[in-house]
């Protein structure tokens, strides 16, 4: 039976990796401190997985979602049987209008209600929502995204946060649905808009 290792984004973890997350995490230090150290900027930040829903841009919505419509070949970023978090917008909409408008949730960070799922548990719900055969899905190799990223910033964005997509990445969003009552909206619900 193989051992599963995960990430798990705690609440209050600034998560410092890779690069991108850690001028995130410094960036969000440095407010959260100065507003506290002089009193005048009160900050909070809500947190979410991969967004799904109208609009959405994400590696599943870029790469997977077009091509499972067409019935097509699907190339994956990351392992596709692994467990992510996935976020609709109208939950992280609702959760950032919850978090603006309670006094408790200033100086820390939320995690939005999220969706576990693999990409291929959403790839085959929304190919089943419009009717697509089901769904083919090929890893894309190291090599294929380095040669990607040669001339696409937005490769390289894949690159810096791939560790996020070959193992199991779980997120505690347990504060948020103590607190406000939020909860995540299903999958098909996040894949029908």
């Amino acid at each position: 039976m193989p051992r599963w290792r995960f990430r798990c984004w705690r609440r209050d973890s600034p998560e410092p990796r890779p690069l991108r997350s850690a001028t995130w995490s410094t960036v969000s230090a440095v407010v959260s401190s100065s507003s506290r150290a002089r009193g005048r900027l009160r900050v909070t930040e809500v947190r979410a997985g991969q967004y799904l829903g109208r609009g959405a841009v994400s590696a599943f919505t870029l790469l997977v979602a077009p091509r499972v419509r067409e019935g097509e070949l699907a190339l994956v970023h990351g392992n596709p049987d692994a467990v992510h978090a996935f976020s609709f917008v109208g939950d992280v909409a609702s959760a950032l209008v919850a978090v603006s408008r309670d006094e408790r949730t200033w100086g820390r960070a939320w995690n939005a209600p999220v969706i576990a799922a693999t990409v291929r548990e959403a790839a085959e719900a929304l190919a089943e929502l419009h009717g697509a055969p089901e769904p083919r899905l090929e890893s894309l190799t190291e090599r294929d995204m380095t040669l990607l990223s040669l001339n696409e910033p937005l490769w390289r964005e894949f690159i810096e946060t791939s560790h996020l997509s070959d193992r199991p990445v779980r997120v505690d969003d347990s504060d948020i649905r103590d607190t406000f009552g939020l909860k995540p909206s299903t999958l098909r619900e996040a894949l029908m808009v």
